[in-house]
């Protein structure tokens, strides 16, 4: 893959971030993220580039109480790149169920 200026794949990488994050950036409210109301669990693929488990790992620690896991042998769509692999990243038990966090928006 190239990244050079002027190249397709360049241009898909911006492409995807605007579609995927829409200008919003919610990096100065993670602190305020109360874990009690709305647990965190996050997971990224050992594999993402645009989201490096690194990166997710960053975040979280900005979430007092929040989890992190890096997922091994898969990217961004884990799901989809290997459901099998991602069904047994299911550890957490409330991790599935959905608990408004309309406080935050």
């Amino acid at each position: 893959m190239s990244l050079a200026p002027g190249s397709s794949e360049l241009c898909r990488t911006f492409a995807d971030r605007a579609v995927t994050l829409g200008g919003w950036d919610g990096r100065s409210r993670m602190s305020s993220i109360d874990t009690k109301k709305c647990p965190v669990y996050m997971l990224t693929g050992e594999y993402d580039w645009s989201n490096t488990p690194e990166m997710g790992q960053a975040t979280c620690d900005k979430i007092t109480g929040g989890k992190h896991q890096a997922m091994k042998g898969v990217g961004h769509f884990p799901a989809t790149e290997n459901p099998k692999v991602f069904v047994g990243y299911r550890k957490y038990p409330d991790m599935l169920r959905h608990r408004p966090c309309s406080h935050l928006f």
